[in-house]
């Protein structure tokens, strides 16, 4: 008898959270901002097992933010930043579900049948795109 793989359709949940990331600047711009943010975007429906029985989220960085508001000098510093970090960083679960995370737009979202696949990587660097062009926080 032989076995059947059927691919099931799944569906994406983009959320964004923000994570406090003052630390990892520079003195003077951390000084001029206050505290600094940085936003990721993760698909909640997929989780990541590095190497351990806790599983993660991937988060993709987006943009950074600052609690005072700022010169456009220090904006440019915050955007030039951002351009610097551009790997996915992996984060536990239970760490990023109990901060405040929030919804995209749903038409952000979209079906697809294989993580990793063609459609899959469409869907995450359409809404990627999005995210980072209209900030959301």
């Amino acid at each position: 008898m032989e076995s059947e793989i059927i691919n099931k359709a799944k569906r994406t949940d983009f959320r964004i959270v923000s994570i406090e990331e003052t630390r990892n600047w520079r003195e003077d711009i951390a000084e001029a901002c206050g505290k600094i943010f940085g936003v990721y975007m993760y698909n909640a429906n997929e989780q990541t097992f590095c190497c351990e029985l806790a599983p993660s989220y991937t988060l993709i960085p987006l943009y950074s933010y600052a609690e005072k508001e700022i010169t456009d000098e220090i904006a440019e510093e915050l955007m030039a930043g951002d351009s610097l970090c551009t790997d996915v960083s992996y984060v536990h679960v239970s760490q990023v579900d109990k901060r405040n995370t929030h919804s995209t737009p749903a038409n952000l979202n979209g079906v697809y049948y294989k993580n990793g696949g063609k459609k899959y990587r469409e869907i995450m660097m359409n809404a990627e795109e999005y995210l980072r062009c209209n900030h959301q926080i």
